[in-house]
């Protein structure tokens, strides 16, 4: 079976929303574990066309492809495959929205909807589980690069932030529950590097591929609209925060890295899309395809 014992697996301390969504879920679906299986596939699944939408709106390519949904599902095997299902697969399908609401502060006719949305969900995020802290940072850059400086749309983002924090505060004071839970638990500590030999050669293969695609966006970011130039800023920026996130409350390093998946997956794209040669994209795509059938094969046949 694709899980084999009970999925539930947070990031850090166990979060008021999550597990109130955890509760739902088992009380729908009880011990079917297949059902997280699938509930993994799809949100995947919709992370990455999400992703590719991205990348078409905001002009990132001169073509519309689909090379970032590609890339996007082939990095996500080294992270899914025999994970048990946690808040960082709603974190990563929040993490996703939240890059698709910032792409759309450059050409919104409803900006201060659009704006309050997107502090809105971030606060959802952080009652999901509090080390996703650092993706505070993330509608500030947004706002930064893509919009000029209003200080009426700081205080709407911040006020979207602050609502669902405002909502479990209420909640608690209710019901008289644990204040406790409501406070930050963070530890920054190094990362528990735990990987075989095999998964460090995954992560080379995800790590190169990604690189090369960095290298391709810097020759070539003159060429694109100013929108796809803020966008690509905003990108490089998630990553950047992104890697805050291996020193907080010493994570399983699948974790982390599973949270660069989306960032990862647009300069992956990038390798692709720019490399004139064909022989180098099949031998990229090979390189990424036998990785994921190997990692399907050793975890179905340990």
């Amino acid at each position: 079976m694709f899980y084999q014992a009970l999925p539930l697996q947070n990031l850090s301390n166990n979060s008021f929303l999550f597990d109130k969504i955890m509760q739902v879920i088992q009380f729908l679906f009880g011990k079917m574990y297949w059902v997280f299986a699938l509930i993994v596939f799809l949100l995947f699944y919709m992370q990455a066309l999400l992703l590719n939408h991205i990348a078409t709106n905001q002009r990132l390519f001169q073509r519309p492809n689909f090379l970032v949904s590609m890339i996007y599902l082939l990095f996500s095997t080294f992270f899914v495959i025999g994970q048990a299902f946690g808040s960082i697969h709603i974190i990563l399908t929040m993490l996703v929205f939240l890059l698709y609401q910032i792409s759309l502060f450059q050409t919104t006719n409803t900006p201060g909807k659009t704006i309050f949305n997107t502090g809105l969900m971030l606060g959802f995020v952080l009652l999901i589980d509090q080390s996703s802290f650092i993706l505070i940072f993330i509608p500030m850059i947004g706002l930064a690069i893509m919009r000029p400086f209003r200080l009426q749309e700081w205080f709407i983002i911040f006020l979207g932030l602050l609502t669902p924090l405002y909502l479990q505060g209420s909640y608690l004071f209710i019901s008289n529950g644990q204040w406790a839970n409501f406070r930050p638990k963070l530890r920054f500590e190094l990362p528990n590097w735990e990987l075989n030999s095999f998964e460090n050669a995954q992560i080379s293969i995800i790590l190169l591929v990604s690189l090369i695609g960095f290298y391709f966006v810097q020759s070539n970011r003159l060429k694109g609209l100013i929108q796809a130039r803020n966008t690509w800023s905003v990108i490089l920026s998630t990553g950047i925060l992104s890697i805050i996130f291996f020193f907080l409350n010493n994570n399983p390093i699948k974790l982390s890295i599973g949270f660069l998946l989306p960032v990862l997956a647009f300069f992956g794209a990038a390798a692709f899309y720019y490399a004139e040669k064909g022989w180098f994209r099949t031998l990229m795509h090979l390189a990424l395809l036998g990785m994921a059938f190997a990692q399907g094969f050793f975890f179905a046949f340990p």
